[in-house]
């Protein structure tokens, strides 16, 4: 088996170029695994950096803020309304108004007693060439009532549906359970000393010889 001369220089010079290929091995597997490495970490978003949050939409970067108010007329809510204090004068008084005496006479009914005959009266109960009726003078009447609602809703329906000024309402056209919103008239109110009534009338019954019983609750309109 031959030796190697280790002295000689061409022996020497061969060992130098194996050590530099090595060297040079080595450091391409360096740069490999460095590539690699750099690789991975652009491919993976769990490595990647944060990135500021965009602060503008324009080219130069400029804040996308909202632009301040633009001073002006602003619209104000609507004040709200108070309710009228309506104070109760009576509650359900009950009241038996018989029939007219044909053309001899009237029945007559006050709202501010309330009483039948007391020689005042707001409405009236007739009966002569016509039909048995109930004449309103002076006071507002609506029959677009029922014997559940309050003065508030009674003054709406005079409102929204009020019967004439002197309307007559024939009596046949009551039925039991009807209700009729009465307001006073306020002048005639005055002059008495007494205030302004809003009534709620409710029909109960008709006995056979023609009265009509009714259930009369009422309450002093505030000024």
């Amino acid at each position: 088996m031959p030796t190697i001369d280790l002295k000689s220089p061409t022996t020497r010079v061969a060992i130098v170029a194996v050590a530099v290929a090595i060297v040079a091995v080595l450091v391409a597997a360096g740069a490999v695994v460095a590539a690699f490495m750099a690789l991975s970490r652009v491919e993976t978003p769990s490595n990647a950096a944060p990135q500021p949050a965009a602060t503008g939409g324009g080219v130069d970067g400029a804040s996308s803020a909202a632009p301040p108010p633009v001073d002006g007329p602003t619209e104000e809510p609507s004040p709200v309304q108070p309710v009228p204090d309506f104070e109760l004068s009576y509650e359900k008084v009950s009241l038996k108004i018989p029939a007219s005496r044909w053309c001899s006479g009237s029945v007559d009914i006050d709202i501010d007693g309330p009483a039948i005959d007391s020689g005042s009266a707001d409405f009236t109960r007739v009966r002569c060439a016509g039909p048995d009726e109930f004449e309103f003078g002076e006071v507002s009447v609506s029959q677009d009532a029922t014997p559940k609602i309050g003065p508030a809703e009674c003054m709406e329906k005079l409102d929204l549906a009020p019967m004439r000024e002197g309307a007559q309402l024939p009596i046949p056209s009551l039925h039991v359970g009807d209700a009729l919103c009465i307001l006073t008239n306020r002048e005639t109110a005055i002059g008495l000393g007494l205030p302004q009534r809003i009534a709620l009338l409710e029909v109960k019954g008709f006995d056979d010889d023609g009265t009509i019983a009714v259930v009369m609750t009422a309450w002093n309109v505030p000024d």
